[in-house]
Order: C-alpha cells, then structure tokens, then sequence
C-alpha cells in the first residue's frame, strides 16, 4: 500500500537545524483514507521552546479535529 505522509515538526529557531515531531498524517493513495496522530508528551518541545506552548498544542488538535470532520464528511475513520 502505498501513502503520503505529513510530519507535524515545531522549528522554535530557524537558525539552527534542530526540530521535534508532534505529529503525523498519512494519507492513503488507493482508499483515500486519511489519519492523522498527535504525541502524548509535549515535554520535549517545552524544553526547547522555553516558552509556553498553549498555541502548538490548540493549532495541533484544530488541524486534527478538521482532518476527522473531513474523513468523517467522506466515511472514513481518521483516528
């Protein structure tokens, strides 16, 4: 099967090379499927943002939340 995969990564200085991943959405090629999965522990990227990050988490469950109505509007289960 084959699938298109989005990676989900907070970059808090573009300035250097370093990145977490907070998530992922893969999209089926053949069904159209699309999920998508969050992490659980966001204590990495509070380490190396130093400051709050209210906004990462409320962005990241809205782009979950739109991928689940769009897959739910389309019979497909997203979680």
């Amino acid at each position: 099967m084959s699938c298109y995969i989005i990676k989900l990564r907070y970059i808090p200085d573009t300035s250097n090379d370093e990145f977490v991943n907070f998530g992922v959405i893969v999209k089926s090629n053949q069904s159209q499927e699309i999920k998508v999965r969050l992490t659980n522990n966001w204590d990495r990227i509070e380490r190396i943002s130093g400051d709050d990050i209210s906004f990462i988490k409320e962005h990241a469950k809205q782009i979950e939340n739109d991928i689940n109505d769009k897959s739910a509007d389309l019979g497909y289960m997203s979680t």
